[in-house]
């Protein structure tokens, strides 16, 4: 699979970031579109996300442009390390465009997005010199956006970060974060439209054999990982030197109207206590199989995203994931 990175704000941090300035995660100011969190950045606020090198990538986001018009506005923009390279934006009359960095515009409409209103940003970049580069946004399932020509302004021929957010003027909001590169037979082209949503802890799994912050049975384990945002001074833990040793939660179902279900992965808040090389495990127990684990995860010494790997059809059945499969699913955790 290619997919670089799923994420919609669901754990209530914000802690998919990189880096972050002033960015923040809200279920109400504004309310997303479809799940219950998104991320929102006000005036001079900017999320950052790393990731390996890549000249060529889709991209897709949810967002919403809250008040003010801004040309400082990136949804997102593309950069190699400290070096922007290209952006999506929008001008002060709120046109949607194709911008390359010296502030050049590549391409825009004419159609204006309105304030206080969710869009569905999608776009394909190719860095290259003209007339090998391409830039071509979607909005709302409509293209807007359709350039050819020099999207490499200067010797950077790859970008390894977005900035999502604003340099001034513009308070936006977003969820439903995507990005794809071209490799490999899946994943490799447009991120297409999807909704983020996650289920929690909610009754203890077949194995408990983590201990907890309450120093109590370990099938309460569930309670103390169902907070969000996480609640840091309730957890379950393991030591490092127990290798193999598993936590499992039922998990809570998922609500009503849901559509397909194109990829499930799982997700943790954690880090560990000392500066060693401590990793675990993430992944699932389907109904009627195995666990299904991802690989070593590298852990810190601050809480950070845990995530495992995704997939896209259950094992056990080898088709598309049903609302009754992932209601039967177990979260596993493993020290590795």
């Amino acid at each position: 699979m290619t997919r670089i990175f799923t994420d919609g704000a669901e754990m209530g941090d914000i802690l998919f970031f990189d880096l972050s300035a002033s960015v923040y995660a809200t279920t109400n100011s504004p309310v997303p579109q479809y799940s219950t969190w998104c991320y929102g950045s006000s005036n001079n606020s900017t999320g950052r996300k790393f990731f390996t090198a890549l000249d060529e990538l889709y991209f897709r986001g949810r967002f919403r442009l809250n008040s003010g018009n801004s040309s400082y506005t990136r949804m997102p923009s593309f950069y190699s390390d400290n070096t922007e390279i290209d952006w999506v934006g929008v001008d002060n009359a709120n046109h949607i465009s194709a911008n390359s960095s010296a502030g050049l515009l590549l391409a825009s409409t004419d159609t204006p997005l309105s304030n206080g209103r969710w869009y569905l940003i999608e776009c394909y970049l190719k860095i290259g010199d003209n007339p090998n580069g391409r830039f071509v946004i979607y909005v709302d399932g409509t293209k807007h956006v359709d350039f050819t020509g020099d999207t490499k302004p200067g010797a950077n021929a790859t970008v390894n970060n977005i900035h999502i957010g604003n340099a001034g003027g513009n308070d936006i909001a977003y969820d439903d974060l995507a990005l794809n590169n071209t490799s490999g037979l899946m994943d490799n082209s447009w991120c297409g439209d999807g909704i983020v949503v996650k289920i929690t802890p909610s009754g203890s799994g077949t194995v408990n054999n983590w201990s907890n912050s309450g120093s109590v049975s370990g099938s309460a384990n569930y309670l103390y990982v169902d907070e969000y945002p996480s609640d840091t001074t309730t957890y379950t833990y393991c030591s490092a030197s127990s290798t193999g040793v598993k936590d499992k939660y039922a998990m809570s179902n998922l609500g009503g109207g849901i559509g397909s279900i194109t990829r499930i992965f799982s997700e943790a808040r954690i880090k560990k206590e000392v500066a060693d090389s401590t990793t675990i495990k993430l992944g699932y127990l389907p109904n009627g199989g195995t666990d299904t684990m991802s690989g070593s995860v590298a852990l810190y010494t601050t809480y950070a995203q845990a995530i495992g790997t995704s997939a896209s059809a259950n094992p056990v059945t080898g088709l598309a994931w049903t609302v009754a499969d992932v209601n039967a699913l177990e979260y596993v955790i493993e020290m590795s």
